[in-house]
């Protein structure tokens, strides 16, 4: 009989310690990083926004999370969202027509389709899901997505991965209306833990910025960068009469970001991190070829 009773507590220590995948979408505190174009500044900037679940709430009935969306740029914009999410499918709010519409539903594999009701339920487009798989991020084994749309109006096509969404942004983006995005860069909430989902961007608030108009600048004469063959630094000194101020970008050979900062006179830069190879330095425009050693 002692036996018995003994098997039976094991038994439930071991379920209960048997953590389940996360199956919440959104929890509170997750947050993405994406790459994003500010429009209408008076210069290019790719820089980032974030989109973060910082409330649950409820909505018509609906326990829903409210998305908090912000860009630190000088043309910065906060506004706010709301989604749900129900066996494997997610709903956003329409706040203009006080009603929720289907945004994701991970319960379809290849050949089949939804429909999304965008822009206040005056438009409806169909996506497909093309093929599945599945992504390991950390230890949970995520359901992924890969799918398209005919309309050409709206953006949403791509790899979509369970409780993080499309990697290209979350919500779909209406081609000429919608400011660029570049994708998802990191996402984290404390059940998946933190992961990066595009390795151009070693750090996921980094911002760069492409001038359009500046004076002209003789890259040998006012700017002095050395050593061209670097190992761990690049040392770059301003000459009195530049009074701008300064972003350098470095590029890879495959013409990704691999760093972008604004400088002082008298700069260090580590780039120590950096495989060997042949990359790009860009300063107002001009280029010149450096070599990691």
């Amino acid at each position: 009989m002692n036996k018995i009773i003994l098997i039976s507590i094991l038994a439930v220590w071991v379920f209960n310690f048997n953590v389940p995948a996360q199956t919440e979408w959104a929890p509170v505190g997750a947050t993405w990083h994406y790459t994003y174009s500010v429009p209408f500044c008076p210069w290019q900037i790719w820089d980032y926004s974030t989109m973060e679940s910082i409330k649950d709430t409820m909505i018509n009935t609906k326990p829903a999370k409210k998305l908090s969306f912000f860009n630190p740029s000088i043309c910065s914009w906060i506004s706010t969202s709301y989604i749900y999410s129900d066996s494997n499918r997610v709903f956003y709010f329409d706040q203009g027509n006080d009603t929720f519409h289907l945004l994701y539903d991970l319960n379809l594999n290849a050949g089949q389709s939804w429909d999304i009701i965008t822009n206040n339920s005056q438009d409806t487009f169909t996506v497909t899901v093309d093929s599945t798989d599945s992504n390991i991020i950390n230890s949970d084994t995520l359901k992924v997505q890969y799918i398209s749309s005919a309309d050409p109006l709206f953006e949403f096509s791509g790899k979509v991965i369970d409780k993080i969404g499309n990697t290209g942004y979350f919500f779909p983006q209406i081609g000429v209306c919608d400011p660029g995005v570049g994708g998802l860069r990191c996402y984290e909430d404390s059940s998946l833990g933190f992961s990066i989902h595009d390795t151009t961007f070693s750090i996921c608030d980094s911002v760069y910025t492409i001038f359009i108009s500046v004076n002209e600048i003789d890259l040998n004469k006012s700017i002095h960068l050395y050593p061209t063959l670097f190992q761990s630094s690049i040392y770059i000194k301003l000459d009195k009469d530049i009074s701008e101020r300064i972003r350098v970008t470095i590029y890879s050979i495959n013409g990704e970001i691999v760093l972008s900062r604004y400088i002082g006179r008298d700069t260090k830069l580590d780039v120590s991190y950096l495989n060997s190879g042949i990359y790009i330095l860009e300063i107002f425009g001009q280029k010149k070829k450096i070599i990691k050693l």
